[in-house]
This record gives structure tokens, C-alpha cells and sequence, in this order.
């Protein structure tokens, strides 16, 4: 079974993104800022890391580039961002410049958000 970070914090969101994913069949570990994020990722290795942009303790765009700096190309991820279309648009590019492999502006549909993730990992059980 494939394993996803989802770090959020808007608790609300947090908790819908990860119900959708289990019901998918992924594993999904959760963290409400960057830095806990990547504690959690030491140990729990994922596949995938869906981050918001604007996250308090260390931000989005920070934690995508602590990403690709310690697990380069053995994981993907996917930056979330709703900030305004002007601002999402140039969070969501800064974040591909840091390393995204992928992005979504929120507010999207679950079925765009499955979508993004089996472009980005495929099939969900290798």
C-alpha cells in the first residue's frame, strides 16, 4: 500500500483529504505544519507529500525544498494552495521551482485531487 504526507493545517480539510485518501486505499499520515511533517516522514517513509503553501512553524514552500534536499526523486510532491488566485498562482510557481512535481489550487474537487495523485504515483498498492 502506497503511504501519503498530507501536511495541512486547517484541521477541517486535513481530516476530508485524508478520509478520501484512505478510502482510495492509501496510507495516510498527517501533520498540521512543516516541521512536524518532516519528523513524521523520518520515520514513516512516503511516496508522496501533499503540502500547503502557507503553513505556520516552517513554511510550504520551505519544507517542498527540505524534501527534495533529503529524499530527492523518491518522492513526489504536491503543493495546495488557496490564497487568492493571484497569490496561489505565485505560491503554486515558486512551490514548482522548489521542487513540486505537481500543484492544485484550492478549493478543488476530490476527483482532481485523485487525478493529480495517480499522474504522480500511480498505481497504489507497488
Amino acid at each position: 500500500m502506497k503511504r501519503i504526507m498530507v501536511i495541512e493545517d486547517d484541521k477541517h480539510l486535513l481530516e476530508a483529504l485524508k478520509q478520501t485518501l484512505e478510502n482510495e486505499n492509501y496510507e495516510v499520515v498527517t501533520a498540521l505544519d512543516g516541521e512536524e511533517g518532516l519528523s513524521k516522514i523520518r520515520d514513516l517513509p512516503c511516496h508522496l507529500a501533499i503540502v500547503d503553501i502557507i503553513l505556520p512553524q516552517k513554511e510550504g514552500v520551505e519544507t517542498i525544498a527540505d524534501l527534495k534536499r533529503y529524499y530527492g526523486e523518491t518522492i513526489k510532491i504536491l503543493a495546495i494552495s488557496g490564497g487568492g488566485e493571484i497569490e496561489a498562482e505565485t505560491y503554486l510557481q515558486l512551490a514548482m521551482r522548489m521542487g513540486a512535481d505537481a500543484t492544485l489550487d484550492k478549493p478543488f474537487h476530490m476527483d482532481e485531487l485523485k487525478d493529480k495523485i495517480d499522474q504522480l504515483i500511480g498505481d497504489k498498492t507497488t
